[in-house]
C-alpha cells in the first residue's frame, strides 16, 4: 500500500492520498531525482488547491504497521486527462537548478569546500535555499572561476566527474568524495553476484562493461607547465596526452587513474525490496562469466534506484565501478546499448 502526503510550503499537511493508480520513482546519484503518481480524475484530492505547483509531497510504502519513505520532493507539474491525473515530482535538487550566482568568482589555490561554501552562502543570502549544505572537500584547487548567472546545481555537478558526489539526506545536502555507507564488510554487508556455476543464487540481472581507449591519458602538464608522463602506460599503449585541468590532483595521481582509460562496469541488481540499499551505498559485487572481460570481484557504488508500479511492480538498482570520471559513464553505456540495438534491428 502506498500513501502520498501533500504539504503546503508552510509545512502543513493538507492531504493524505491512498488510492494511487500508478507510481514511478527514480533516484539518481549527484543529480535531480524524479517521481510521478497517478490518481483517478474523480479523486477528491484531484484539484488545484491540493495539487499546487511547488507543494511538498512525501511518498511512503506501508508494510505491515510501518511506513517507509520512498520519495520526498516538490510538485513540478500536473498532467491531466479525462480519466487520470498524473502528478510529476522532483526532489529539492531541482530548486538548485533555478538558483543563480549574482556575482562572478575567481579563485586560486583555494580549498574546494571554501569555494563551494562561499558560493552557497551568497546564493542563500539572496533567498533561503531551505537546505543545510554539508561539504567535505579539502582538496586544493589551483585555479577556478564561475561567471554570473551560473546555476548552483551546475556548479555542484561540475565536480561530479572529478571524483566528487552529492545527495540529499532529508534537509541536508551532503557533498564529498563518498557520501554513502560502506557495506562491503561488517554488520551491513551486502553482496550481489552472478556466477555461471551457481545460477540459482544469482542476484545480478544485467551487467555491462565498457573499456574505452579514448580516455587513456599518460602525459599531462599541470597549471605551472610542469609536464609528467606515465612510462608503463606509454610502453603499452603509445604516447597519449591531453590538456586537462587537474583541479587539485597531483599529476602523478591523475595519471595513475587515467593510465588505462575507461574500464567501468554497470550492474543491475535482481531485487524485490526497494529499501534494500540506498544510492551512494558501496556494495560487494562478484561476477564469474568464464572470461576475463566480464569477470569482476570488487566493490561498486549504487548510482540509481527505480520503482515502477503496476500489476507486476519492477524494482531495479544500478551499480557502477567508476571511481573517477571525465565521462558520464552510465550515459555512455546506454548510448552504446542503443547503437547495438539499432544494428540488431538492421
Amino acid at each position: 500500500m502506498f500513501i502520498c502526503y501533500v504539504y503546503e510550503r508552510s509545512g502543513e499537511c493538507i492531504a493524505q492520498i491512498e488510492d494511487l493508480v500508478g507510481i514511478e520513482i527514480e533516484h539518481e546519484m549527484s543529480d535531480i531525482s524524479s517521481a510521478s503518481i497517478s490518481i483517478f480524475h474523480d479523486n477528491p484530492y484531484a484539484n488545484r488547491s491540493i495539487l499546487k505547483k511547488m507543494n511538498k509531497v512525501v511518498i511512503r510504502q506501508k508494510i505491515g504497521s510501518q511506513e517507509f519513505e520512498m520519495f520526498s520532493g516538490i510538485i513540478r507539474g500536473i498532467q491531466a486527462s479525462l480519466e487520470v491525473v498524473k502528478i510529476v515530482l522532483n526532489d529539492e535538487l531541482w530548486i538548485l537548478s533555478r538558483r543563480l550566482t549574482h556575482n562572478a568568482y575567481e579563485y586560486r589555490n583555494e580549498r574546494l569546500e571554501v569555494i563551494l561554501k562561499r558560493i552557497w552562502g551568497d546564493i542563500n543570502a539572496v533567498a533561503p535555499l531551505g537546505l543545510e549544505f554539508v561539504c567535505s572537500a579539502p582538496d586544493l584547487v589551483p585555479k577556478k572561476s564561475y561567471g554570473k548567472k551560473t546555476t548552483l546545481l551546475s556548479i555542484l555537478k561540475d565536480w561530479k566527474e572529478k571524483g566528487y558526489e552529492f545527495r540529499l539526506f532529508g534537509s541536508k545536502l551532503v557533498f564529498g568524495k563518498k557520501v554513502g555507507r560502506d557495506r562491503t564488510q561488517g554488520e551491513f554487508y551486502k553482496e550481489y553476484s552472478y556466477d555461471t556455476r551457481t545460477p540459482d543464487n544469482n542476484t545480478i540481472l544485467k551487467a555491462s562493461m565498457l573499456d574505452d581507449a579514448q580516455e587513456i591519458i599518460n602525459g599531462v602538464g599541470d597549471e605551472n607547465n610542469i609536464f609528467s608522463k606515465y612510462q608503463e602506460s606509454i610502453d603499452e599503449y603509445g604516447f597519449l596526452e591531453e590538456s586537462v585541468s587537474l583541479e587539485g590532483k597531483s599529476a602523478e595521481d591523475f595519471l595513475q587513474e587515467a593510465k588505462n582509460g575507461t574500464q567501468v562496469f554497470e550492474i543491475e541488481g535482481k531485487v524485490d525490496n526497494f529499501f534494500e540499499v540506498e544510492i551512494g551505498d558501496i556494495v560487494k559485487v562478484f561476477i564469474h562469466r568464464n572470461n576475463d572481460l566480464m569477470n569482476y570481484d570488487g566493490s561498486m557504488e549504487v548510482v540509481e534506484k527505480k520503482y515502477v508500479g503496476g500489476d507486476l511492480p519492477k524494482i531495479s538498482y544500478k551499480f557502477s565501478s567508476a571511481k573517477i570520471g571525465r565521462l558520464s559513464f552510465i550515459k555512455k553505456l546506454q548510448k552504446m546499448e542503443e547503437r547495438i540495438k539499432k544494428l540488431e534491428q538492421k
